[in-house]
């Protein structure tokens, strides 16, 4: 796909998950146990209109589903067959709870081009923002797929490389509503770029492909 040729849609189609992260927007002062989903029949009028816009506009769709764990919605799979139907491309933006390699190749078989997961930081960091035992799940379920603390990112890249993913982005950071005194100054996060750049040129041949995501890659 190119950019130029397709519209992106992040579409949250469950706030059903086994996590409660700290920095999660969707339950932040809700009820934890209320989980209000739209029926299939509502979802599939909102795509007939995105697909409608997308024809308008001239580009094509392509959509990133996400929660929520998104493998947690109660029609998952008629849904993801609806944009197979529709040969409308689709990443996961999910956990590693409910991910196993039946689910893995039936993902693929509808055409799911990529599944996203997050780390945020090494695994005290991202177990204590995220669920005990995160980390670990999420690096085990590298076998079924073949992305912090600012300063831990330079080193989760190794583990990264090291474990056989794909891809590996950060974006935005997110901070804990107790946390806002953890932002980094212009200048400190420049210094993180720039000790990024020279990760990346160091691994460049590695089975990785590093995405430069963040927006302030290309002030730098």
């Amino acid at each position: 796909m190119t950019d130029e040729n397709y519209f992106a849609l992040q579409w949250h189609i469950t706030e059903k998950c086994d996590q409660r992260c700290k920095h999660c927007y969707l339950y932040a002062g809700k009820d934890r146990n209320s989980c209000r989903d739209l029926d299939l029949t509502t979802l599939k009028s909102i795509l007939d209109n995105f697909i409608d816009f997308c024809r308008k506009v001239h580009v094509k769709p392509s959509i990133a589903v996400t929660g929520g764990d998104p493998l947690l919605y109660h029609d998952i799979w008629n849904f993801l067959e609806l944009l197979y139907s529709k040969s409308i491309p689709f990443s996961i933006l999910g956990n590693p709870f409910h991910l196993d390699l039946p689910t893995a190749k039936k993902l693929k078989e509808l055409g799911c081009i990529n599944y996203q997961m997050s780390l945020d930081g090494c695994k005290e960091t991202h177990d204590y923002i995220r669920k005990k035992g995160s980390f670990d799940e999420t690096l085990s379920k590298v076998v079924c797929l073949k992305e912090a603390n600012i300063n831990e990112i330079p080193k989760l890249v190794d583990i990264i490389v090291a474990s056989g993913f794909d891809r590996f982005i950060f974006a935005r950071y997110c901070p804990n509503p107790c946390d806002y005194d953890l932002l980094p100054s212009p200048q400190e996060y420049k210094n993180f770029l720039e000790i990024m750049w020279k990760k990346y040129e160091s691994l460049k041949n590695s089975d990785t492909i590093f995405i430069l995501k963040d927006h302030l890659w290309y002030l730098y």
